[in-house]
């Protein structure tokens, strides 16, 4: 019985991530519509085969770009050259 209430409280903690997370890039594609005439948004584009997506891919007079959606709590700082996310570096650039 130990067990199983194991795997389901992963279950619902992994849900509860999942649920965090696709409603902070609910948020970031509204903001994403507010762009002004010119520019383009398409959502959840597949990459490869495994898979993967892209929250949003971005085109318009700028340029290309591609935002894939964080959902994080703490102190976030943005360099030039990197994000760290409660001291620590990240990979998000």
């Amino acid at each position: 019985m130990r067990a199983v209430r194991t795997h389901v409280a992963g279950v619902l903690r992994a849900t509860r991530i999942w649920r965090r997370g696709a409603i902070a890039e609910h948020g970031s594609g509204e903001w994403l519509g507010r762009l002004p005439e010119g520019w383009f948004v398409f959502h959840d584009v597949p990459l490869g085969e495994r898979g993967a997506t892209v929250d949003h891919l971005i085109i318009g007079p700028g340029g290309v770009f591609t935002l894939n959606t964080k959902e994080l709590s703490g102190a976030i700082r943005v360099n030039a050259r990197s994000v760290a996310h409660d001291g620590r570096r990240t990979s998000f650039l």
